[in-house]
């Protein structure tokens, strides 16, 4: 089986060794395959952990593909942070927000792990040793990472392409669209696709559908839709994302990151009440 194109995604697995607590981050790669993959991982592991204090530590990091998940390459370094500093550091909580720009798009990274003498409240005031393993950082994210963005939308009016909406079997609704809109590979396939403007209030918002060809589909799920629709509306696929260099990395401000957002902690033990 032929291995699928870029991006791959890089994946590091911290965890703060008072806490016992974990989070992992991920990176885009540009890389050709898995074990090119690992290899860049592994670079970027060793500037990662120059970064963290030595309460935290970088347990496990791994290569991926979306395309083919739960495959991938991994690795167990189990090394502590290398960053001395002033010995402390904030909670697994606090992260430094970074934001990656480039082409005329930009997106958040959070770099967990930080040490007490980088900053505060008041924003970054690293010192100058973790700012120089800070600069090889981000050099290497440069050099190896990219950005998966969805591409800019044109400013061209948007036209209608349904030309009818009738309700097919099983209440499942039945739509014509006015040109070719789906792919070959994309006939049989559920698909989320973007539904507005239709006199069918219900259908209208983001909706699976399945092609039936080029022009013709139905929604997965039975949906009630008046029995005379008149033909407005528009389907819209979703945009491929597309791959864009890195150019620049700044660092904006300490924050606390909330639980659910990409960082998972442990659960809070329920404490044991007195009895009486």
């Amino acid at each position: 089986m032929p291995l699928p194109g870029p991006p791959y995604k890089g994946t590091f697995q911290i965890r703060d060794t008072v806490s016992h607590a974990g989070w992992s981050e991920s990176l885009w790669l540009d890389t050709p395959d898995f074990n090119v993959s690992l290899t860049v991982v592994r670079e970027l592991a060793d500037l990662r952990v120059a970064l963290l204090p030595e309460r935290y530590r970088l347990d496990r990091i791994r290569a991926s593909n979306p395309k083919l998940p739960r495959v991938g390459p991994a690795d167990e370094p189990k090394r502590h942070g290398s960053y001395k500093g002033d010995g402390t550091a904030h909670r697994q909580t606090t992260t430094l927000r970074l934001r990656l720009q480039g082409g005329g798009y930009q997106t958040p990274y959070n770099l967990g792990g930080v040490p007490g003498d980088v900053g505060d409240a008041t924003g970054p005031n690293p010192t100058e040793a973790w700012q120089a393993a800070f600069n090889l950082f981000v050099e290497a994210l440069r050099k190896h990472c990219v950005m998966v963005c969805q591409p800019h939308r044109s400013r061209e009016p948007r036209q209608d392409n349904i030309a009818a909406v009738a309700q097919g079997q099983w209440n499942r609704v039945d739509i014509t669209l006015t040109a070719d809109t789906f792919a070959p590979e994309q006939i049989g396939r559920s698909l989320s696709v973007r539904i507005s403007g239709t006199e069918a209030k219900r259908l209208n918002g983001t909706r699976i559908i399945v092609p039936v060809d080029a022009t013709h589909c139905y929604t997965n799920k039975p949906i009630t839709v008046p029995s005379e629709v008149k033909p407005v509306g528009r389907l819209t696929l979703p945009r491929e994302p597309i791959m864009v260099t890195i150019e620049q990395v700044l660092a904006e401000k300490l924050a606390i990151r909330k639980r659910g957002l990409g960082h998972s902690y442990r659960r809070a033990r329920r404490r044991n009440r007195p009895r009486y």
